[in-house]
């Protein structure tokens, strides 16, 4: 497992180009994103996707989210409804997460493509570099054993897969993270917006019951 350290804020075309190539090989990149330290994988290869639902230990029922580079690529390889465009004007880049249809494949739910995808622009730099450099969405799902907290330094994503073994093929060590809310994720729903996981954007859930 190598490690790279890197500024949070200035992404260097060297360093980039390593991290790609681990991802382009079907390996697993940790790398920083505007909470958490997050998990990397390319989407549309099959074997890297079962490498990180095995590292996480994470049910093929319970689909990871994929983080864009700008929401035109977002677009290229999401159906996002009308209703959740007006969001995504106005949030991204940043923490909300919307839900739609995948128009390329996308291993996002274990070994099926044939699900919904999470999908964001999120506001760090290095995510987006990644998703660029690769030419589509990254996976960005939560650095940490399923059930563990979020980990917002390297030292807390190690003691994470500490028993598992898979480990990480890249760690991109930008330092200590500020401990922040994870994003919030919404969907359309009968022309209406449905809050499924609360974040740091707050949402009124139209399907909400008094």
């Amino acid at each position: 497992m190598r490690i790279l350290k890197i500024d949070k804020y200035r992404v260097t075309k060297r360093k980039l180009a390593e991290a790609v190539a681990v991802l382009r090989a079907g390996g697993v990149v940790v790398h920083p994103t505007e909470s958490s330290y997050g998990l990397a994988v390319d989407p549309a290869n099959r074997e890297a996707v079962r490498r990180l639902f095995e590292l996480k230990g994470r049910p093929d029922d319970k689909p990871v989210l994929v983080v864009a580079a700008s929401v035109g690529q977002a677009e290229q390889n999401v159906v996002i409804h009308p209703v959740l465009k007006k969001l995504v004007k106005r949030y991204w880049p940043g923490p909300l997460t919307v839900i739609g249809h995948p128009l390329s494949i996308m291993y996002v739910r274990g070994l099926n493509r044939f699900s919904d995808v999470a999908v964001r622009v999120p506001a760090s730099a290095w995510a987006r570099a990644l998703a660029a450099e690769l030419g589509r969405p990254i996976t960005s799902t939560s650095a940490n054993r399923s059930n563990d907290p979020p980990a917002y330094s390297l030292a807390a994503v190690r003691r994470s897969f500490v028993t598992s073994t898979i480990k990480p093929d890249l760690m991109l060590d930008a330092g200590s993270l500020s401990i922040r809310p994870l994003s919030t994720i919404v969907r359309e729903r009968r022309g209406r917006l449905e809050v499924l996981r609360p974040g740091l954007i707050v949402i009124p859930d139209q399907h909400e019951r008094p």
